[in-house]
């Protein structure tokens, strides 16, 4: 599970949430944009949004199983999704196809996703 202070680490990138709309549902092969919901905010905080960059694609109908009474981290682990694993994923796709710089997801640790959000913010700044 995602720690308290890196979920409500305010983050906001409507590039990258509209870069994660483009990508296929983690649980089946369409993309998240062809349903109405296209990204999921993944462990809210407080029942407000909170980091951008924890965001991870699926479709409307999964969507709603995050949203069914049951806490997420027991939704992830009943279909079988590592959420952190999956967020450095993304993270490292995102900074080496749009940002283009060369970057390969070598840790799976919330410790790692901290540097990669860094690093997106370094590469916009000019850094």
């Amino acid at each position: 599970m995602i720690n308290y202070q890196l979920k409500t680490w305010k983050n906001k990138d409507i590039d990258y949430l509209n870069w994660i709309d483009k990508q296929p549902s983690l649980m089946a092969s369409t993309p998240a944009d062809q349903t109405s919901v296209t990204h999921h905010h993944v462990f809210h905080s407080g029942g407000k949004h909170g980091n951008d960059y924890l965001s991870l694609p699926f479709t409307w109908y999964q969507h709603t199983g995050f949203h069914s009474g049951t806490p997420e981290d027991e939704v992830f682990e009943i279909v079988g999704i590592d959420p952190v694993k999956e967020i450095v994923n993304h993270l490292s796709r995102y900074i080496k196809e749009v940002l283009k710089y060369p970057v390969q997801p070598v840790q799976f640790t919330e410790d790692y996703i901290i540097i990669l959000i860094k690093t997106i913010k370094a590469i916009r700044n000019g850094k």
